[in-house]
């Protein structure tokens, strides 16, 4: 788990030395406390934590998800894709997240949703097909639930159709500025 924390980003290796020390994740920005049961007898909400994260795809409602904490005032954030659980990707849809909600999915940025936006904010898609999802979560699936506009409009790899004709070094001018502004540390551009 150490490992995958501080290895498994598209954001790049994580700042500092992270390492398992009796339970805990712990780097040198504090420690974290992990549990590894998917049995809804875990009893994270007795460590005086206030939020929690989960990674295993199984609790993938705000009722499983909350069968854990001990109080109101704790949170929770799904690593997966729910149906059932409001959706935030940052960069796209994170400023309207809020604090009155105790369960929240954090979206995985393999679902397209930072380039859909950039091209659906400029030139409105008729389609956007996603990568095929690397994980059981399917984050494929998530991104017509955050980016309300494409729904129906996901496929399977990354493709797009305009609505309307858009010249394509315009459409990457657009893309390179979002990666050096608004989503800089989000959404990276090459012409490799």
């Amino acid at each position: 788990m150490a490992y995958m924390f501080q290895y498994d980003s598209i954001h790049g290796k994580f700042h500092s030395t992270v390492k398992a020390e009796k339970g805990k994740l712990v780097s040198n920005d504090g420690k974290a406390i992990t549990f590894q049961d998917q049995d809804l007898h875990i009893k994270c909400g007795d460590g005086g934590a206030k939020y929690f994260v989960d990674f295993t795809g199984v609790f993938n409602t705000t009722e499983k998800a909350v069968a854990h904490l001990k109080g109101r005032d704790q949170r929770v954030s799904l690593s997966a894709s729910s149906a059932k659980v409001p959706m935030f990707v940052m960069g796209v849809k994170h400023l309207k997240c809020d604090n009155s909600l105790q369960t929240i999915s954090k979206v995985s940025p393999a679902s397209s949703n930072h380039l859909g936006k950039v091209i659906q904010d400029n030139f409105p898609l008729s389609l956007l097909p996603s990568p095929p999802p690397a994980t059981p979560t399917g984050p494929a699936k998530a991104v017509d639930k955050v980016i309300l506009e494409l729904n129906r409009k996901i496929t399977v790899d990354l493709t797009c159709s305009l609505e309307k004709a858009a010249k394509y070094n315009c459409i990457k001018k657009l893309v390179k500025q979002a990666s050096e502004g608004p989503v800089k540390s989000i959404l990276g551009y090459t012409e490799d």
